[in-house]
């Protein structure tokens, strides 16, 4: 129960960040972010969001973030076939429905189409889908009652064409502690760390092109820099300065599009 809950939850983000729609917004003096705010990572051809709630007390902001991210799964030819073949040798009854069933069990519909994140599958996308699950279900019989060298290739080519459909998504949760500057904008910096004095900054702003001042519109953007030019050992730093990653409240449209989610581990 508590697994299928989490799993609403998270659809109903990706939902929420692929319509651009923005929840109820309660204007805050320093420009506070409002509960529940999606940001989309700008030059990424994957699934990267971030999801922020926070709580101010006067002049700091403490924030949950969710770091959200799907990529498509690699081609597993191999271990299709391996896992496929065991399933036929099992199955006396070669029904290809309820084989269809068990391989989309782990799996969940993809609210994306790719190319238009603020639309579900449309009518011709669910279509092709529903063709391809019958060629699945009579490609499934057809090997499993005559498993001859053919039948079986046909069976595992039609499933890596399924897999590519697939992507990957998981949730990385951390917290982040924002100060309010003189410019309105909330800026997070960590300690130094490792030889170079590696410091992220981050802030956390309205988007200037935005106007009003009461909008939900705000801008991340994270960026890593050495505070050292080299090390003690005489070791160049600069290798570890990383441009800046931007996440913005417009939806993004460069998804790579994804039929089926399945559910993975942090990186």
């Amino acid at each position: 129960m508590a697994r299928a809950v989490a799993r609403n939850c998270l659809i109903a983000a990706l939902a929420l960040l692929g319509s651009g729609a923005a929840a109820a917004f309660e204007p805050y003096p320093g420009l506070l972010p409002y509960p529940g705010l999606m940001l989309s990572r700008t030059d990424s051809a994957r699934l990267d969001a971030l999801s922020l709630d926070c709580v101010r007390d006067g002049d700091r902001l403490a924030c949950h973030v969710s770091h959200i991210m799907a990529q498509p799964v690699k081609p597993r030819p191999a271990r299709l076939h391996h896992r496929w073949v065991k399933i036929m040798s099992d199955d006396q009854s070669c029904d290809g429905t309820a084989a269809l069933k068990r391989w989309r069990a782990s799996l969940l519909p993809s609210f994306f189409s790719g190319n238009d994140p603020e639309k579900a599958l449309e009518t011709e996308a669910r279509t092709a889908k529903q063709a391809a699950e019958q060629d699945f279900i009579k490609a499934y019989e057809a090997a499993c009652r005559d498993p001859d060298h053919d039948s079986v290739a046909a069976f595992t080519d039609l499933l890596t064409q399924f897999d590519n459909q697939v992507c990957r998504i998981w949730t990385v949760p951390s917290r982040q502690d924002f100060e309010l500057s003189d410019d309105q904008t909330w800026v997070s910096r960590t300690t130094p760390s490792q030889r170079c004095g590696l410091v992220t900054t981050t802030t956390l702003r309205q988007d200037p092109a935005v106007r009003s001042p009461e909008s939900g519109h705000f801008l991340y953007e994270t960026r890593r820099l050495a505070t050292k030019d080299t090390t003690d050992l005489g070791e160049d730093c600069s290798f570890h300065n990383e441009a800046p990653v931007l996440y913005s409240w417009r939806p993004q449209a460069n998804y790579r599009a994804c039929t089926w989610l399945e559910f993975g581990a942090p990186y």
